[in-house]
């Protein structure tokens, strides 16, 4: 039994006991048709037990002290509980105190907190964090970044979700937060890296236990990943390239917003990311004055310059590759050639010099040769600088 399966039998023995409530356990039962991930009927099976013994009107127990995350389950969690009681008693509406109620209410805006916007990665940015990382923050970046899957979705795939072909890989999403996110997704960008950390994967250093049912995502002792480690993880390697506040789910964002920028149709989006509607986009589309711009202007796509040595993608523009440093530019990759040489003419001399002071047998005539090469090289090098 993996992780994640004595994970979700933890959570299940805590709904059990939640259910020793007659109102709650029918409401378990209403969820579980719904198609909800079990951390999502868990949260909503104790908030409702919390509701029920409080007594209080809804908007009283609302106005409580508690922060709008919390806040904007409970509300969701009323709605599905009273849609349930209605269902059940042929009603078509919800409670008053319900009915035009948004999971952020204004009227429980705190004011005097600015909302935070979420930071959101440029693939530019992305590639930095990837070649600052490690071999398993590198990889789990590049795979979040380029399937756009949950966290939790990524930390429970096995090796049996993957498939390698025609130049890419296949993932199959098998344990995901709604039933809707069961899907298939592919991976095309940063597949070197994913094939590189698979062949020095943690658990082929440990004996039978490198199999199909194998996790891919996990630490060097071969124990699962843990979804706080991987966000600190995540969070640590964009601070290394001056962006703060990025997360596991930012890169969710980011691979959603690159979509919506390429001119993908959202029906399409929805299915790649898992998404129950086309509303849930709303919060994912982070696109900016600029891309409104290029897109009435007619503005080519960013292309795309591979580095020969690293295969790393980079921007057009760039003159060094992010990960390894190699020149990508013509002119320059003929004059780190050139350097080269003109290093390895310099060391040879220099070793002819000490000999020569050591009383050794040296041809004057091989010496002065080379003092001209180095010379013509020079004057080539200076030329096309």
């Amino acid at each position: 039994m993996d992780y994640i399966e004595t994970r979700n039998l933890d959570y299940e023995a805590q709904i059990s006991k939640l259910c020793k409530n007659l109102e709650v356990k029918k409401f378990n039962e209403y969820l579980l048709k719904t198609g909800l991930a079990i951390r999502t009927r868990l949260d909503y099976c104790s908030n409702l037990l919390m509701f029920l013994k409080s007594g209080q009107p809804i908007i009283v127990f609302l106005e409580q002290k508690m922060s709008r995350a919390k806040r904007s389950i409970i509300i969701s969690c009323l709605k599905h509980f009273f849609r349930m009681k209605h269902k059940i008693n042929n009603a078509s509406t919800l409670p008053p105190e319900l009915e035009n109620l948004n999971l952020q209410p204004k009227r429980f805006k705190d004011s005097t907190k600015a909302s935070k916007n979420r930071a959101v990665p440029s693939k530019f940015q992305i590639q930095q964090a990837i070649s600052y990382s490690g071999a398993l923050t590198g990889v789990l970046i590049a795979v979040l970044s380029s399937t756009g899957m949950r966290i939790s979705e990524a930390l429970s795939l096995k090796m049996c979700n993957l498939k390698f072909e025609n130049g890419r890989v296949l993932i199959n999403i098998e344990n995901s937060k709604t039933l809707s996110g069961k899907r298939t997704l592919y991976m095309i960008d940063y597949l070197p890296i994913l094939k590189g950390y698979l062949q020095g994967h943690p658990l082929k250093k440990l004996d039978n236990f490198y199999n199909s049912e194998a996790l891919v995502f996990v630490r060097n002792d071969g124990k699962p990943l843990a979804q706080s480690s991987a966000w600190w993880k995540i969070n640590a390697a964009f601070e290394k390239v001056g962006l703060k506040g990025v997360g596991c789910h930012s890169l969710r964002h980011a691979r959603t917003t690159d979509l919506i920028r390429k001119g993908m149709d959202l029906m399409t989006i929805t299915k790649l990311t898992g998404h129950k509607s086309l509303q849930m986009l709303q919060t994912y589309g982070h696109t900016t004055f600029e891309d409104a711009f290029k897109f009435e202007n007619g503005s080519e796509e960013v292309k795309k310059v591979f580095c020969e040595s690293c295969k790393c993608e980079n921007e057009e523009g760039i003159d060094f590759c992010v990960r390894c440093g190699t020149p990508l530019n013509e002119v320059l990759l003929q004059n780190n050639d050139t350097q080269t040489q003109l290093d390895e003419l310099k060391k040879m001399i220099l070793a002819m010099s000490e000999k020569i002071v050591k009383n050794e047998n040296v041809d004057i005539k091989i010496l002065n040769v080379a003092d001209n090469i180095i010379e013509e090289k020079l004057r080539k090098y200076e030329a096309k600088k």
